[in-house]
């Protein structure tokens, strides 16, 4: 099923994600509820993906921030997504959040979200380990340069706590006139939200490719670079949320159905805030 099916249900002109219908955009939704131990992931999307569960990663029902259970990854495990049409973040709005509960120590890089053409040429979430904490870091590499990189640079999340994590993408266009010609350059406006807070923000001209590997989660492609804890209420969605505003983080876990919007849209029932915590900052 596509990630572009049309909603009626929404009115497209009220809601805060750039007049898209971000249930419509929903590209994947992972709620890692389950049976403890079990390796069945369920994209709970429209798209309805198939996820592998690599190494063992696992539900785990000890530890979970909503319903019944998480994904736990031990160290050497991670998910694995079959590139389609619903990861293409190239030219569009994108937004990718999730709950982190860390268990992990020494330095260097952990995955949390992957997808390459190459290894010259591939996208990542990691999570990275500062001098006090750890902090969250966006990277795009083109043609084996690094031509985006976003850090939160302050260490902004603590082993043992669940903590909210959103990246996201605003897609604008300028345009420039001389006296014998107009030109328009695309911008990326790239920003990531700490428990609600922006943390860190950019403007850049260079933006994801359309990469045709498998999507990962918890690892890089080697696999490598392993992910260790728990993550919850995975979300991937073709749309924008928040802009420079800080929200309220969700306090259940988001729905597709017709009478529960997914956070940041304004149903034709209820057009005083977000449909989902009734917060008032999206634009």
């Amino acid at each position: 099923m596509p990630c572009n099916i049309e909603r009626e249900h929404l009115n497209q002109g009220e809601h805060g994600m750039g007049g898209s219908n971000p249930r419509s955009n929903l590209s994947l939704l992972l709620h890692m509820d389950g049976t403890d131990a079990s390796t069945t992931f369920t994209d709970s999307s429209p798209v309805g993906s198939t996820v592998t569960a690599g190494s063992n990663a696992q539900i785990d029902t000890a530890y979970y921030k909503f319903e019944t259970g998480s994904g736990l990854f031990n160290g050497t495990s991670y998910l694995t997504i079959s590139d389609n049409t619903c990861f293409n973040l190239s030219s569009t709005d994108w937004t990718i959040d999730f709950w982190v509960r860390g268990n992990w120590s020494g330095t260097g890089s952990e995955y949390l979200y992957y997808q390459a053409t190459d290894t010259s040429n591939y996208f990542a979430i990691t999570l990275l380990k500062e001098s006090t904490g750890y902090g969250i870091v966006l990277t795009i590499y083109s043609s084996g340069s690094s031509v985006v990189s976003l850090s939160t640079g302050t260490p902004c999340i603590s082993n043992a706590t669940w903590t909210h994590v959103e990246v996201s993408d605003k897609v604008t266009t300028k345009r420039f006139y001389t006296t014998s010609l107009a030109t328009t350059t695309t911008y990326h406006n790239y920003r990531i939200y700490v428990d609600g807070k922006l943390a860190a923000s950019t403007q850049d001209t260079d933006g994801p490719a359309n990469y045709t590997g498998t999507v990962y989660i918890g690892s890089d492609a080697t696999p490598g670079n392993y992910f260790t804890g728990w993550l919850d209420e995975y979300r991937i969605v073709k749309a924008t949320t928040h802009l420079d505003k800080s929200f309220d983080v969700p306090i259940e876990e988001y729905s597709t159905g017709e009478n529960n919007p997914i956070p940041g849209a304004y149903s034709t029932e209820s057009t005083s805030g977000c449909a989902f915590c009734g917060c008032t900052n999206y634009r």
